[in-house]
């Protein structure tokens, strides 16, 4: 994935998600994924990152006052624009593939819309199962070989997308049970929980 893309539509990012179709893919997907963490409790104590944070989408899901938060993107300018919109959440500019934090401190881990950017699928899966808590969560989402998944090319980034059946199989390999899935039009969103 393209480190120069990333830094240019960081600078417009906000303003190519309010076009009609943007809007209305994002909405869709912000509801299913909505519906997973309605399956999930918090506290106070909860330690929750969010992997690719970007410019917060998925923060605005979740009970970030409640909870200590953790945002989390390989692009600075992402980090440093989001930073602003939400002074509750601690940020770090890092590599989805190795993470700065010790083994087991996160009692969820959100990595939606990252694995399709991502060609080393496995390594991504096992830096956060080390990440994980012990029956931890994880909400992940793949981009399956589809029409639309490929037209995504015309932005310039290279994509990566992923056979639900092999990715599940994965899953199961690096100690993950599948709580719940979700399909929207660009993702399968699944609800995980750490079992090894």
């Amino acid at each position: 994935m393209s480190r120069l893309i990333w830094k240019v539509q960081s600078s417009f990012y906000k303003v190519l998600r309010k076009n009609p179709l943007s809007i209305k893919i994002l909405t869709r997907e912000n509801q299913t994924i909505r519906s997973l963490l309605a399956e999930l409790s918090f506290t106070t104590s909860s330690k929750v990152l969010d992997i690719g944070t970007g410019r917060g989408n998925i923060l605005n899901l979740i009970p970030i006052k409640e909870v200590f938060c953790v945002g989390l993107d390989f692009i600075y300018n992402m980090v440093y624009k989001c930073k602003s919109d939400f002074p509750e959440v601690h940020f770090v500019n890092a590599d989805g593939k190795s993470f700065p934090f010790h083994e087991s401190i996160f009692d969820l881990v959100l990595c939606v819309g990252v694995s399709e950017y991502v060609h080393e699928i496995d390594e991504l899966i096992r830096s956060i199962n080390e990440i994980l808590k012990l029956n931890g969560h994880c909400i992940f989402t793949i981009s399956p070989p589809r029409i639309i998944t490929y037209l995504r090319y015309v932005t310039g980034h290279r994509l990566y997308p992923r056979d639900p059946g092999n990715f599940e199989r994965l899953l199961v390999k690096e100690g993950f049970l599948k709580i719940d899935c979700a399909v929207t039009p660009f993702q399968i969103q699944y609800l995980l929980r750490k079992s090894l």
